[in-house]
């Protein structure tokens, strides 16, 4: 399935995540939460596995504005890119590829933020977000993960 499809699949899906949560809960911050995480999930998206340009950092190398981060972005996920199998266990199923991508991106920086002394515990830094913040991003994330997977799920079944 192509970038584009995914990436309207996950725009479709960031209501969904929102709602579900906001009225589930009850709690607004933890709707709105998840609706950020899933619509980040158009940036960390499972194909980070390809070695290529995928959709999303074209997205970002294409912009007048954002390409020297897309550019970067592309340069940080190239290790990756190179080190996990595409469509594997590990870079495409929900939860798990979603863990590991997001502690790839996060490790490294509260790493350097610890290296030039922002902070003695990097890991305070995420404990002062809003009560349950990550919890909820992390579910928006799922959402999108899952879509993805399942659209690359029914073209496997071809």
């Amino acid at each position: 399935m192509d970038g584009k499809t995914h990436g309207l699949i996950t725009v479709t899906l960031v209501p969904a995540a929102a709602g579900i949560v906001g009225v589930g809960t009850g709690v607004l911050t933890y709707g709105v939460a998840a609706a950020i995480g899933c619509a980040f999930g158009l940036l960390l998206e499972p194909d980070l596995d390809v070695d290529h340009i995928t959709a999303s950092e074209n997205r970002l190398l294409t912009s007048k504005w954002l390409w020297l981060f897309g550019g970067l972005w592309f340069l940080f996920w190239l290790p990756y890119a190179k080190l996990m199998p595409h469509r594997s266990f590990f870079s495409h199923f929900p939860i798990v590829g979603t863990a590991i991508r997001l502690a790839y991106l996060i490790l490294p920086v509260l790493g350097v933020l610890w290296i030039i002394g922002v902070t003695d515990n990097p890991f305070a830094l995420l404990m002062r977000l809003p009560d349950n913040f990550l919890l909820w991003f992390f579910y928006g994330l799922v959402v999108s993960d899952l879509g993805h997977w399942v659209a690359d799920w029914s073209i496997w079944r071809r």
